[in-house]
């Protein structure tokens, strides 16, 4: 059964239970025909000896009692005979005049199965056996019983015409039994195929997804309110998801050796440059040289952050935190680096003061000093930052918007990608690696909150950050 393909392991289940409801039905209805048909014999019977109680009736009263007729079977076997033929002789009349008859002349061992008893229920003559199932009839003179008719019933078939209907309509039942299982034999196997090709589709695609094709896709066949319908569906998005996350993985390799080749290449530059002789080792060149390294492993940083950020191993000690003071200090200290800029700041925590956060505070440390960053390298000299803040129920929104640069509608949803930069140079001259708001978006989602982007009505970007407050 385990090596079967999954059309036969479907097939048979159907089949074998077509095959058993056929047998049931077979047997039950064979049991039922011959019941119905020995019972209907009975009856047929019983009807044509009620003629013979006439003539039992006309011989008790010529004679007065049963005695002539007491183990007298030569007379016995007369009546029987004289009767019977009389009926046929009827029934062949009634044929011939194109009246049938609706009782058929009787035959088997209708004649064996009789027996007459007198009003002490005593034998007279006949069948010695006195089956208690019988069917007894009164022989009745002047309104007195004077015997009865006693008549076994039939407990097989006997009649040749009987058997042989009998014979006929099995035959037919067993001819009928047979087509029934053709056809649920074609319905099982056209219902397994039915059942199968999708699995079997979906099956040869989850190998083509297994050896690293994520193009493929299955077509839908099924409606999806069908499980596999759905299951279909569900694949496709999953070989949808795992393109995008190949792609994504692949640029994302691309513009790391991107990232790391610039500034590796300015090392190597200075260095050989020193190695040659055509600068000399003095402290400027040391500090250029410690600048580059500084760079690089301020990337690597960042990359490590993110990293460990994207599979939830980052640790973080959550408290209650006092979100305006931190902000405070953090507008301070990088005050001097905005004034350098010439970028105006305008801070109003009134609606706020002294909310609370349930965070990490040196996490939210980090996220509000790559918000700063961020404003420093992309927004131009003499531009503007507000920041501002309400407190809610149960959490508390930061605004934060600048000044021209803005970026464009299609730019604006891909800000959170890892190493994304609206220049397209990936110049470091005017930013960084492209990790700082990516970084942000998931200090923000670890500590259960949102962080969004829209244009800014200064021209530049306008972030909204939601955090929760302690329970």
């Amino acid at each position: 059964m385990m090596n079967l393909s999954l059309t036969k392991r479907l097939f048979l289940p159907i089949f074998l239970t077509s095959i058993l409801a056929v047998f049931l039905m077979a047997v039950g209805e064979r049991y039922s025909f011959q019941r119905g048909l020995l019972e209907y014999v009975n009856n047929v019977d019983v009807r044509n000896v009620h003629g013979l109680v006439d003539t039992l009736r006309g011989h008790y009263k010529d004679k007065g009692d049963w005695e002539a007729l007491r183990g007298n079977r030569t007379a016995w076997q007369q009546f029987l005979t004289e009767h019977f033929a009389r009926l046929k002789h009827e029934f062949l009349e009634r044929e011939l005049s194109g009246q049938p008859s609706e009782t058929p002349p009787p035959g088997g061992t209708i004649g064996v199965r009789l027996t007459v008893l007198d009003h002490n229920e005593q034998i007279v003559i006949g069948n010695a056996e006195l089956r208690p199932d019988a069917t007894r009839i009164p022989i009745v003179h002047d309104g007195k019983t004077v015997g009865w008719l006693h008549m076994n019933p039939e407990t097989h078939l006997t009649d040749a015409v009987a058997i042989k209907f009998q014979e006929k309509q099995l035959n037919t039942m067993y001819l009928v039994g047979g087509v029934v299982l053709f056809l649920a034999a074609a319905v099982a196997m056209t219902t397994a195929r039915i059942l199968s090709r999708p699995i079997v589709h979906l099956v040869k695609a989850t190998r083509t997804l297994t050896a690293g094709d994520y193009k493929v896709r299955i077509d839908l066949t099924r409606s999806p309110e069908d499980e596999l319908g759905r299951l279909q569906r569900d694949f496709n998005t999953l070989a949808n998801t795992l393109e995008k996350n190949e792609t994504s993985r692949r640029q994302w390799i691309a513009d790391i050796s991107h990232e790391l080749r610039t500034p590796i290449a300015v090392l190597r530059g200075e260095v050989e440059a020193l190695q040659d002789g055509i600068r000399a080792v003095d402290e400027k060149s040391l500090k250029s040289l410690h600048g580059e390294i500084m760079q690089i492993n301020q990337f690597i940083e960042d990359l490590y952050t993110v990293a460990m950020s994207d599979i939830g191993a980052l640790n973080y000690r959550k408290e209650d935190v006092n979100l305006t003071s931190l902000l405070d200090e953090m507008i301070e200290s990088y005050r001097g680096k905005l004034d350098q800029r010439q970028i105006a700041v305008s801070a109003d925590f009134n609606n706020c003061r002294d909310a609370k956060v349930f965070g990490d505070q040196q996490r939210l440390h980090q996220l509000f000093a790559n918000m700063f960053q961020n404003t420093l390298r992309y927004t131009d000299p003499g531009g503007r930052l507000e920041i501002w803040c309400e407190k809610g129920p149960r959490q508390v929104t930061i605004q934060w918007r600048d000044s021209a640069p803005g970026v464009d509608d299609a730019v604006l949803g891909k800000l959170f990608d890892r190493l994304f930069r609206t220049e397209q140079s990936r110049c470091r001259e005017t930013g960084g690696a492209g990790l700082g708001l990516t970084i942000c978006k998931n200090i923000v989602d670890a500590h259960d909150g949102q962080m969004t982007v829209q244009h800014s009505p200064l021209g530049g970007l306008w972030f909204t950050i939601v955090l929760p407050t302690p329970k």
